[in-house]
């Protein structure tokens, strides 16, 4: 069964399905930030910063770079929608390290 019909079906309410996508970014964050935190005991302040440019790329690729056509060729349906939202996934990973890097290099060099 395709999972998407559930959406377009109205099965789920957008009310819903919007809450599900916010507590999904909130569990998301919390996972993450426990890694930093709780296991390693360090503190990051642009974790969320981080997070945002992230987002901000993945979805600047989804949106402009890899448009419908690109998941219609990849098969259409629920193959074309993962394939894209996993690519999507790996390039918001890249720009989000990238940010880190070129912050995180400078910041190595201080010295109280």
């Amino acid at each position: 069964m395709d999972w998407t019909l559930c959406f377009r079906a109205r099965l789920i309410s957008p009310y819903f399905t919007r809450i599900l996508m916010l507590s999904g970014i909130a569990i998301t964050l919390a996972v993450s930030l426990n890694l930093i935190n709780g296991f390693t005991g360090q503190f990051s302040i642009g974790h969320a910063g981080f997070m945002a440019v992230g987002a901000y790329s993945s979805a600047y690729f989804s949106v402009n770079l890899w448009g419908e056509s690109s998941r219609t060729s990849l098969g259409g349906g629920t193959i074309g929608w993962v394939t894209s939202l996993i690519i999507a996934t790996v390039v918001g990973a890249v720009f989000a390290g990238l940010a880190g890097l070129v912050v995180g290099v400078p910041s190595l060099r201080l010295e109280a």
